[in-house]
């Protein structure tokens, strides 16, 4: 069997025509879609590219703000470090006026400092008190080391001798004593 082509030649043109006219307008459709997807792509990645130089100018802005900021903070810091050092080292001086007041009062009339000496030990940092004094007796010298120990301001209580000495009109006795101050606890203990 034979195919035979009823359709008249002009009608199979025209068909022709249409599904060619078809495919090319499906086709430009296709290409109008693609360049209008890149022109948009394009106009996008413009606008963003330009938003994005807009944040890091912002962006390098605030952290030279912040880098000021943070300079004068460390400045600060280090001076408040500074004068907390100080506040510490001053903190453990011991306070020299209560130590003469208290070590005058225990004298009496009978017994006379003459020099007072106090110097920090290296290795235990502590403070050490040398006193050289007079006192009319051996038990005048006593009483006055007991009141030194009673206090509980001092520790290592040494008395380094004591020799008869002639003084002004009378005989006296010539002393030494070592002592150390008492750690800080023992110190605000004692004096309550």
């Amino acid at each position: 069997m034979t195919a035979i082509n009823l359709l008249a030649p002009r009608r199979v043109m025209e068909r022709e025509t249409r599904l060619r006219r078809h495919r090319w307008t499906m086709a430009m459709s296709a290409a109008v879609a693609v360049a209008g997807g890149a022109i948009a792509w394009a106009q996008g990645t413009r606008v963003q590219s330009h938003e994005l130089r807009l944040e890091a100018s912002r962006l390098e802005e605030e952290i030279g703000r912040l880098a000021v900021v943070a300079e004068a903070q460390e400045k600060s810091l280090s001076e408040r470090e500074v004068q907390v050092q100080v506040l510490r080292r001053v903190a453990r001086q011991p306070d020299w006026s209560g130590v003469l007041d208290l070590l005058g009062s225990w004298c009496g009339t009978a017994t006379r400092l003459e020099t007072v000496s106090m110097r920090l030990e290296s290795g235990r940092s502590r403070f050490v008190i040398v006193v050289v004094g007079v006192s009319e007796s051996q038990e005048k010298v006593s009483a006055f080391v007991d009141e030194i120990t009673r206090s509980g301001l001092f520790e290592s209580i040494v008395l380094g001798g004591t020799r008869r000495v002639e003084g002004v009109g009378m005989l006296g006795t010539r002393f030494e004593l070592t002592f150390e101050l008492a750690g800080h606890r023992a110190q605000s203990e004692a004096l309550r």
